[in-house]
């Protein structure tokens, strides 16, 4: 099973989030903004998810970060982001973590972007193409967690 995060790292995610308190989970100084909501969620979504007695073969998680454009790369964003494929496991489920811990917020929200890198990861894993090069026919799930205004 392939699932797919679409996360919303655009400047309004540095908001402040008003649901029960998750702390600064990416360590930019500012504590339960909507970002570390997103990471929250995901990281429990992932915990989640193992906890259903995949093998950690079985399950590949991808994260792609959004704002102005999907797997942003510049300095505007907190830095170089790109998406990232993990195998699910006790090492893959912390390395999904520490990816999202790693997120900053800023720049514009541009879903369109993000749904397209979505669609062309989906298209290789519908062709059979899994993200580690393994063939065979892989069923995706997407998650988004967004924040924005349309």
């Amino acid at each position: 099973m392939n699932i797919l995060y679409l996360i919303d790292i655009s400047g309004s995610t540095s908001d402040s989030f008003e649901g029960v308190p998750v702390g600064d989970l990416n360590g930019d100084g500012r504590s339960n903004t909507i970002l570390d909501a997103e990471i929250a969620s995901l990281i429990a979504l992932t915990e989640r998810i193992r906890g259903l007695g995949f093998s950690a073969a079985d399950v590949t998680v991808t994260v792609i970060p959004f704002n102005g454009s999907a797997d942003p790369a510049d300095a505007s964003a907190g830095g170089i982001v790109n998406a990232a494929t993990f195998s699910l496991g006790a090492v893959g489920e912390e390395a999904i973590a520490n990816h999202l811990r790693g997120l900053n917020a800023g720049g514009e929200t541009n879903f369109a972007d993000a749904l397209r890198a979505a669609n062309d990861r989906l298209q290789g894993l519908y062709q059979g193409i899994h993200p580690s090069g393994a063939a065979g026919f892989w069923v995706p799930r997407v998650v988004t967690s967004v924040h924005g205004d349309r």
